[in-house]
């Protein structure tokens, strides 16, 4: 199971700070409520896409969507590039 902690430390501290453009303070103290503003969610998804790293939406406080209803969705994203073709 992913938390916020693992995400963070997996993605590095200073690195998501750094993407979110916020003080180590406010990363720390997210982690220890242990979820995220849901502003975050890109920033960190495109940062776990990079790097291998899974970051469920149900880490993000969302304010009109119950987080847990949104476990069994799946999201794709597809790149097209000139390269291959599509």
């Amino acid at each position: 199971m992913s938390t916020a902690k693992c995400i963070v430390g997996d993605l590095g501290a200073g690195s998501v700070a750094k993407r979110l453009g916020v003080g180590a303070s406010a990363v720390s103290n997210n982690v220890v409520l242990g979820s995220f503003p849901a502003s975050w969610f890109v920033p960190l998804f495109l940062m776990g896409l990079e790097q291998g790293v899974s970051v469920p939406v149900s880490l993000f406080r969302w304010r009109s969507v119950d987080a847990h209803s949104l476990q069994g969705c799946e999201v794709e994203f597809h790149v097209s590039g000139a390269a291959d073709g599509s």
